[in-house]
């Protein structure tokens, strides 16, 4: 299946999470999950082609200081709901990253803290997610990659999507990192990209490896989140809401 960013002026990570097919000949339904990255750089311009996807709920996984550093909550007209679900992630720090080990080894790591310290923090993110009054839903962070790559790759997991489908949905992001850059080179030409490999890149490996060790450890990604709370009846009405014949 041919997977298609929704383009925005300034929007690059913006995609439809409907379509997959399941193992249980199941489908995610078309226009109810949306997943992005910073959704406060819509602009003006935006604003039709966005209103048309009937998007009801925003989740910002970020915390109220990063919001705030990067321009704030999405546009009042984006949706009629817009929860802050901040996930627990701790800093990124440079000299953490070894070349030697390279950008997966430090991408896996970074994810492991988060996954140790937002147990309960997903839980409550994917019920909200799960409830059916707030589909349409667009969940986002700064890049639409880490955060929300986690958040996605679970629920697509919980919902019974296959594992290359769920590899090569993350992997996207690397096409939307790109389109930025190209952005940012239209808009200034004498722009040089600086970021390390560990931001530009997004390889399968990284959410394949936390998706193998969540397993080895809890048995599943269902697994995971019981440990949290989470419970059959959350699991059925994600089900409920999200998949159809």
């Amino acid at each position: 299946m041919v997977r298609e960013f929704i383009d925005f002026a300034q929007v690059f990570n913006f995609r439809d999470c409907g379509g997959f097919e399941t193992n249980d000949n199941h489908h995610i339904a078309h226009r109810k999950l949306y997943r992005s990255d910073n959704l406060a750089a819509l602009t003006d311009a935006d604003v039709t082609k966005y209103q048309e996807l009937g998007i009801r709920t925003i989740i910002d996984l970020r915390p109220a200081p990063e919001i705030e550093d990067w321009g704030g909550p999405a546009p009042k007209w984006a949706a009629e709901n817009w929860i802050n679900s901040a996930l627990r992630n701790p800093a990124w720090l440079d000299e953490d990253y070894s070349p030697e080990a390279g950008h997966v080894s430090y991408l896996v790591a970074r994810y492991r803290e988060l996954l140790a310290a937002s147990g309960a923090e997903l839980v409550a993110t994917i019920r909200a997610i799960a409830n059916p009054s707030a589909a349409p839903v667009v969940v986002h962070c700064l890049g639409g990659r880490d955060r929300t790559g986690i958040v996605i790759a679970f629920i697509l997991d919980l919902l019974g999507v296959p594992d290359q489908d769920i590899l090569s949905d993350y992997q996207m992001t690397e096409q939307a990192h790109a389109r930025r850059q190209a952005w940012l080179i239209a808009a200034d030409p004498d722009y040089i990209n600086t970021d390390p490999d560990y931001v530009t890149k997004t390889p399968s490996d990284v959410i394949e490896t936390v998706l193998d060790g969540v397993r080895a450890e809890y048995g599943s990604v269902l697994g995971y989140l019981k440990n949290s709370g989470f419970t059959d009846e959350d699991l059925a009405q994600l089900k409920r809401t999200y998949l159809e014949s």
